[in-house]
C-alpha cells in the first residue's frame, strides 16, 4: 500500500506539471519502484522490450582528457540543474503512445522524453567524474570520499574493483603503473577466491590511496608556452608527465602517464627502457604536442646518442626514426618524476 500511495502520488505530480497525460495505447509498460540513496522511492517504467527494438543515432564523444583540458581553461563555468534533464526534451505528438506505462490507477503516456529510454540524454553536474575550472582539474570529490573509505580487498574480483576506480584517474598520480604493480600482480591467474596479501600489497594500496586524497589538482594546458616531458624509466615500469613553466619558472604538471613493462621489455638494456618512455610519452601526449617544439627531460645522459649518431640497436633505430614526427631537444638533469623515487623503490616487484 505505502508504494500505491508513492505511486499515486508521482503520477499527480507529473500530471500537474503537464509532463504525462491518460492514455489509450494498445501497448503499455509495467513501473518498477527503486530504492534510492535516501530511501525516498523513485518510480521507474521498464523499458527493455521498447529499448531493444529502438535503433539509438551514434554521437561520438570527444577524447575525455581534451574535454577536461578545454574546459578545465575556463575562469568561468556555468552549470544548469534542469531538474532531470530528460524531463526537457519533448516528445513528437505520434510518438507519444510508445511510451505508455500502465498503474494500478490508470494508463499514462509521455508529454517529454521520460527515464529509462536507450535515447535518453544524461545531466550530470560533475564533468565526466572530474572538477574542473580555473585553469585546473581534479578528481571528483565524492569520489575521493569514496576512496578513502575504500577496505582493503580479499578477493581478486575486489582487487579488480579497486584497480578499476583507481585507474581512472591514473592520470594524476606520478608512476601509477609502478606504483599498483603489487596489485596488479594479484590479479593473474584463472582461480578466483581470497588472495595473498603482504606488506608490499599494503603500501601499495596505501600509497595509492594517499597519492589520491592528497593535493591531486592539475593544470590544464597553455598552448601559447613550450612544453616539457618529463621521462623515466625503472626496471619494471616507465612514467611520464606532460608539463609546462609558469612566469615564475615553476613547473606546472599537466598530466601523468605510465606503463608497466611485461617480461620481454624487463630484459631490455637501459637505454632501450628510457628511450622507450619517451616514445611512450610523446605517443600519449601526441594530440597537445604536435607541431611544438617539445623538451624533453631525463635522467639518463646516453640518450642523446639517439639524436647525435645511428644506433647500431635495430630496435632504437626504428624508435629513432619514429621520434622524428615531432619537434624536440634532449635535456639531460632530474625531472619532476624523480622526487618519489625513494617512495617507488620499495614497490618494485623481485
Amino acid at each position: 500500500m505505502s508504494y500505491r500511495r508513492e505511486v499515486d502520488r508521482q503520477v499527480k505530480e507529473l500530471l500537474d506539471l503537464g509532463l504525462i497525460e491518460p492514455s489509450n495505447a494498445d501497448v503499455t509498460y509495467p513501473i518498477v519502484c527503486v530504492a534510492k540513496k535516501d530511501a525516498s522511492i523513485r518510480m521507474c517504467i521498464d523499458y527493455r522490450a521498447l529499448n531493444a527494438v529502438t535503433k539509438v543515432p551514434n554521437y561520438p564523444m570527444k577524447d575525455t582528457q581534451e574535454l577536461i583540458f578545454t574546459a578545465g581553461m575556463a575562469q568561468w563555468l556555468s552549470c544548469l540543474d534542469l531538474l532531470k534533464g530528460y524531463y526537457q526534451i519533448k516528445m513528437h505528438d505520434e510518438n507519444r503512445v510508445l511510451t505508455a506505462f500502465s498503474t494500478h490507477n490508470g494508463v499514462y503516456q509521455g508529454k517529454v522524453m521520460p527515464f529509462g529510454l536507450s535515447g535518453a540524454s544524461a545531466k550530470e553536474l560533475q564533468f565526466l567524474g572530474h572538477k574542473i575550472g580555473g585553469g585546473k582539474h581534479a578528481p571528483d570529490e565524492e569520489k575521493i570520499a569514496a576512496i578513502k573509505r575504500l577496505e582493503r580487498p580479499k578477493t581478486k574480483k575486489d582487487v579488480r574493483s579497486v584497480l578499476g576506480l583507481m585507474g581512472f584517474y591514473r592520470s594524476y598520480i606520478p608512476n601509477y603503473a609502478e606504483f599498483a604493480t603489487p596489485l596488479t600482480e594479484l590479479t593473474k591467474g584463472k582461480k578466483s577466491g581470497d588472495v595473498k596479501w603482504g606488506k608490499r600489497e599494503e603500501e601499495s594500496f596505501c600509497g595509492l590511496k594517499k597519492a589520491l586524497c592528497d593535493d591531486t589538482a592539475l593544470n590544464a594546458p597553455d598552448f601559447g608556452k613550450p612544453f616539457e616531458i618529463h621521462a623515466d624509466a625503472s626496471d619494471y615500469a616507465i612514467g611520464c608527465c606532460l608539463t609546462q613553466k609558469d612566469e615564475k619558472g615553476n613547473y606546472r604538471p599537466i598530466a601523468f602517464v605510465s606503463q608497466k613493462f611485461n617480461k620481454t621489455q624487463r630484459n631490455w638494456a637501459t637505454i632501450e627502457k628510457e628511450a622507450y618512455a619517451i616514445l611512450f610519452g610523446f605517443k600519449k601526449f601526441d594530440k597537445w604536442l604536435h607541431g611544438t617544439i617539445v623538451e624533453i627531460v631525463t635522467d639518463h645522459n646516453p640518450l642523446k646518442y639517439l639524436i647525435e649518431k645511428t644506433p647500431k640497436s635495430p630496435k632504437l633505430t626504428r624508435w629513432a626514426l619514429a621520434l622524428q614526427r615531432w619537434s624536440y631537444k634532449i635535456t639531460h638533469r632530474p625531472g619532476i618524476l624523480n622526487q618519489d623515487a625513494d617512495a617507488l623503490s620499495r614497490l618494485q616487484t623481485k
